[in-house]
């Protein structure tokens, strides 16, 4: 993490997905919705513990924590 600036390093993943998991473990109650302003126009993250269909589980990727 040099400078904080352009794609998230191998280790700054690693990091990203430990303080995400943390926040998930101790924050987030039943959901959370973000919006996070990028270059290319806002980000919208809903975060939540209710189960996706199960047709639509291929559509998520498991962060490491």
């Amino acid at each position: 993490m040099a400078n904080g600036a352009g794609r998230l390093s191998d280790d700054d993943l690693a990091l990203f997905g430990r303080l995400l998991g943390r926040y998930c473990e101790f924050d987030l109650d039943q959901f959370d919705n973000w919006i996070v302003a990028t270059s290319h126009g806002d980000v919208f993250v809903t975060l939540t513990r209710q189960d996706p269909p199960e047709d639509h589980m291929t559509a998520y990727r498991r962060i490491p924590t």
